[in-house]
């Protein structure tokens, strides 16, 4: 079983889960957009096809 971490309620701990239960966190950081250059957050939809940070850093330190 696969719980994401931030929907666990406030009066549950991780004992409460079976063993082997695996905890995830899902990724909250911007995501970006260069042309037009534009800042997604996670509840857009477009955020799973835009950029992460290292992705544009990649990107700008090799010239493109």
């Amino acid at each position: 079983m696969k719980i994401d971490i931030s929907t666990i309620p406030e009066n549950k701990t991780f004992d409460d889960y079976p063993k082997g239960t695996t905890f995830v966190h899902k990724e909250h950081s911007p995501r970006y957009i260069l042309e037009p250059f534009e800042i997604i957050s996670p509840k857009d939809p477009r955020y799973e096809t835009a950029l992460t940070r290292g992705q544009v850093e990649k990107l700008i330190s090799n010239g493109k």
